[in-house]
């Protein structure tokens, strides 16, 4: 899996991931990618805490803005 193929999905997979789904079970390719690109694995761990502080109520996505 190279980053643009990876970028593309990357909101999906953290949204599944966030939602508790374990990312080495349904893409070990892209836990492997992750493993290798820094780059990648940063916006993920981003979209990660962005989704898991919405879920938790810690965020506030309403305020238009």
């Amino acid at each position: 899996m190279d980053c643009e193929s990876c970028g593309c999905q990357l909101e999906c997979f953290a949204e599944k991931v966030s939602a508790g789904a374990n990312l080495h079970d349904l893409w070990p390719d892209v836990e492997a990618h992750l493993a290798c690109c820094p780059d990648c694995a940063e916006e993920f761990q981003a979209l990660l805490c962005i989704l898991r502080a919405e879920r938790s109520g810690q965020l506030d996505t309403s305020a238009g803005g």
